[in-house]
């Protein structure tokens, strides 16, 4: 699981929803957001065994999210729907 990815839930809530990984918490556990439903100032925590991984997401947004930079919803909203 790398920051940027591009993930999809299996169990929840949110099944079958598609969202970026901008945090990881541990080797159990990651934030993810989706900068519609789940905004990125407030992101999900969601255990990793719960997401399938679907791709490595976009280069500029894994980039600003490992120098702690800022990235918006709008970024995040925009990489996922350029996926699906």
């Amino acid at each position: 699981m790398k920051l940027g990815a591009y993930v999809c839930s299996t169990r929840g809530r949110d099944a079958n929803k598609c969202f970026l990984v901008v945090e990881i918490i541990d080797e159990n556990f990651v934030l993810i957001a989706d900068g519609k439903s789940r905004k990125i100032e407030k992101p999900k925590k969601k255990k990793i065994k719960h997401l399938v991984v679907l791709g490595q997401g976009d280069e500029e947004i894994s980039a600003k999210l490992q120098n702690k930079e800022t990235v918006t919803n709008k970024q995040v909203y925009g990489a996922i729907k350029i996926k699906r």
